[in-house]
């Protein structure tokens, strides 16, 4: 059953045919729709009925675009077919640090387990480690007959239906809005803003400190931006810094949540969350 909100978008890529809700259109007319079962919503220029009530939005900020590093010669490469996320790691339940455009070619330095991911070379301004993992159905590659199984790094913490106890002595939630438990109907765009405050003894550093995605509950993800963000300035001890992410709410009605980190490359600052319900 599709709402008087919520149109139908019919579509086929190169991966099989769909259909999704439409909830809203973009400035641009496209249509901006989340998979079921998916973990993410995404924007489409196929064909959509029932949209008439559909309201207009702003469209949402982009993933970095991760430049390509020129990979050794003869060495092990995966070269990306399509727009593909680079994540934290081999699962959709990692953050992704940027997106390789089509043509794109990288150093591979291993694979999953499941040999369904990449780990591939990457510049340190995107990760810490030097380290990004892509899907294997997203690029061709080359030399990688006998790359070593690498292991995965921690997953994201698990995110239950209920707000999870807020850890961590770096800094202090100051405010949020919306407040926990604000209702909010399926398919609505909304900003989320948390006002940080730096308590502890050092400044956290634009160059150096990033706010980053950690996960959601049941995967369900609200944001519909970039999964990090770099700080817009630095933040001396004893001041605030104001976040903000796009989200939009989730068609089914139910309690929904999401987890963010300040970090500084791998380490955690301390999380901060947001949990709506939907009618």
């Amino acid at each position: 059953m599709v709402s008087p909100r919520q149109g139908v978008i019919q579509g086929k890529g190169s991966r099989g045919e769909s259909s999704s809700r439409a909830s809203a259109q973009s400035e641009q007319g496209r249509w901006l729709s989340r998979l079921e079962g998916a973990v993410s919503a995404g924007y489409s220029f196929t064909q959509a009925s029932n949209v008439s009530d559909v309201q207009t939005i702003q469209n949402p900020d982009t993933h970095t675009s991760i430049p390509p590093a020129t990979p050794p010669a003869d060495g092990p490469t995966a070269t990306a077919i399509d727009y593909v996320n680079v994540r934290l790691g081999p699962g959709l339940n990692y953050p992704v640090l940027g997106v390789a455009a089509p043509g794109a070619s990288a150093e591979v330095s291993g694979v999953s387990a499941d040999s369904a991911w990449w780990q591939v070379v990457i510049p340190t301004q995107y990760s810490a480690n030097g380290y990004g993992w892509v899907s294997a159905s997203y690029v061709l590659t080359q030399g990688t007959e006998d790359m070593p199984v690498v292991e995965a790094p921690q997953p994201p913490p698990s995110i239950g239906p209920t707000p999870p106890p807020v850890t961590g002595s770096g800094c202090l939630l100051v405010s949020q809005t919306p407040a926990d438990g604000t209702s909010i109907t399926s398919g609505t765009s909304f900003n989320t803003t948390w006002i940080l405050e730096n308590t502890g003894s050092a400044k956290w550093d634009q160059g150096e400190v990033d706010v980053r995605y950690a996960g959601a509950a049941d995967n369900v993800q609200l944001h519909t931006g970039s999964d990090m963000y770099d700080l817009t300035t630095n933040v001396e001890p004893g001041t605030t810094y104001n976040f903000t992410v796009p989200m939009i709410s989730p068609f089914e009605a139910g309690t929904y949540g999401e987890l963010w980190e300040l970090v500084q490359g791998n380490q955690q600052i301390c999380p901060f969350y947001v949990y709506i319900t939907v009618p």
